[in-house]
């Protein structure tokens, strides 16, 4: 399964609502429609980082920063391609009508 990088906007919510609100990493993830692993991974990059209080402090608040230093941390490579369901979902459509047709 595939790590998706997440949107710097999430990120932020991500830290605000652990340091600010003081949430568990269900709850987060429950808000921002996201998994708790995810939270997790991204907490734990971000401490890493020196990246544990809310409000971000004024020299870490560039988006250069974020970027230069989680974007290592942000996608795996899939192990096997997404399907084409656009494609397969018109082929069964197809041929559930000739089978209603040729009855």
């Amino acid at each position: 399964m595939t790590t998706r990088p997440i949107s710097m906007s999430k990120l932020h919510s991500i830290l605000r609502l652990k340091y600010s609100a003081q949430l568990s990493h269900r709850e987060i993830a429950r808000s921002l429609n996201i998994s708790p692993g995810t939270v997790a991974n991204y907490l734990k990059k971000a401490n890493e980082l020196g990246l544990n209080q809310w409000p971000i402090p004024e020299d870490k608040q560039q988006n250069t920063f974020f970027n230069t230093k989680l974007k290592r941390f942000s996608t795996r490579k899939k192990r096997h391609p997404t399907p084409d369901w656009l494609n397969i979902t018109n082929a069964q459509y197809t041929m559930n009508r000739l089978q209603i047709n040729s009855k």
